[in-house]
């Protein structure tokens, strides 16, 4: 698995965990909410870099820019 593969699984693991919260809070399916999610997540630079260099999902948990770019997408649905 390369580098780039992984960052894009860690990536859609966060969307989808990102989106089933949305969809729980609005009532949308997971499918509807993982279309609105992934594209603010997608924009976000920050994120983009931080999973590039970081290959532990915990560990991108607990950073301030995931926590912000998640509330910056929430705020935005």
């Amino acid at each position: 698995m390369t580098g780039q593969g992984a960052s894009e699984r860690i990536f859609q693991e966060l969307v989808a965990e990102v989106a089933a919260g949305v969809a729980a809070r609005y009532r949308l399916g997971p499918d509807e909410a993982a279309e609105l999610v992934a594209p603010l997540l997608a924009g976000n630079r920050k994120l983009l870099e931080l999973l590039a260099a970081e290959p532990d999902p915990k560990q991108v948990r607990r950073t301030r820019v995931y926590k912000s770019a998640v509330a910056a997408a929430r705020k935005t649905v």
